[in-house]
């Protein structure tokens, strides 16, 4: 058997005498026929890849509260919240510890189950094609380092990443894939920045809470060129009208959009695609409310 598994591995861990939650993995679902999308371009445009610069981030380790639920596991990180969630900094080499420019890379943890052996994990190739990043790497046995405790085979790199980016697929020498959504994305993302233009513009009606009454009738007119006009009535007060118009842009995984991207915080306003007929406001800092009651359709 290649790998030596442990049968600990799935019970929690305690550091300093405190036990840890498990952190989400927060893997969005993909559909079948995006992952043969992604698995066919890797076999039939390589001549159209661009080749993206990588290395090996030193000086952090995968927590132990994380779920390893593979023989393999892959995490994406694709921002420094999610980072400072997955990994610790080592206090022997905290010289080395430099985090990732997330404006333009991503983050990447290949990590194998606890063993009595330890093993070597090295990327050998990373490209892009359209909005997919390709992470070849290799695993081997360090046949001189057999140990007689349980540990934790993990490597970090950091990857260049295009401006907007779906999928990551990683690849080992036998050809084995493993196709992970990138950032926030579900299954009913918009799958490519045509498909999102064409399929999740349009006009999204619905009535979202208020806090000062029983809601605000909201019709959200989102535009191609990516300009949007929204109108906002209070139910409580019907002459209390309130129009705006801007500009709005898709998160680079194309999960959701900011309303004035190009304004200040203050005067934003963030969305996520449900699918194609749905849209989700979200708080200031993208994340989702506790509620089912911000929901738009079309």
């Amino acid at each position: 058997m290649k790998y030596f598994f442990c049968a600990l591995s799935a019970l929690m861990f305690f550091i300093s005498g405190c036990m840890l939650t498990p952190l989400s993995t927060k893997e969005g679902q993909i559909s079948k026929e995006t992952v043969k999308e992604v698995e066919t371009k890797a076999a039939t445009e390589i001549e159209k890849s661009v080749p993206a610069a990588y290395k090996e981030i030193k000086g952090y380790y995968l927590k132990n509260a994380i779920k390893l639920n593979s023989e393999t596991n892959f995490f994406i990180l694709d921002s420094e919240k999610r980072f400072d969630e997955f990994l610790s900094k080592s206090h022997t080499a905290a010289d080395v510890s430099v985090k990732p420019d997330f404006k333009r890379n991503m983050a990447v943890v290949i990590a194998l189950q606890r063993s009595t052996a330890q093993y070597d994990i090295k990327l050998t190739g990373a490209y892009l094609i359209d909005s997919y990043a390709y992470v070849n790497y290799e695993i081997s046995e360090m046949k001189n380092l057999q140990i007689s405790y349980y540990s934790l085979s993990a490597k970090i790199f950091e990857i260049e990443r295009p401006q907007i980016l779906t999928n990551v697929c990683f690849s080992d020498p036998d050809k084995k894939t493993t196709v992970l959504p990138f950032g926030n994305r579900i299954e009913g993302s918009p799958s490519n920045l045509a498909e999102m233009l064409k399929d999740y513009t349009g006009i999204y009606r619905g009535i979202i809470p208020a806090a000062d009454g029983p809601g605000i009738e909201t019709v959200l007119h989102l535009l191609p060129d990516y300009s949007f006009n929204l109108k906002e009535i209070y139910l409580s007060n019907p002459d209390r009208v309130f129009q705006s118009y801007g500009k709005w842009a898709p998160a680079s995984d194309l999960s959701s959009f900011t309303l004035n991207y190009d304004k200040d915080l203050k005067d934003q306003a963030r969305y996520r695609f449900i699918n194609k007929r749905m849209i989700e406001k979200l708080d200031i800092y993208g994340e989702k409310i506790d509620s089912e009651l911000y929901k738009l359709k079309k």
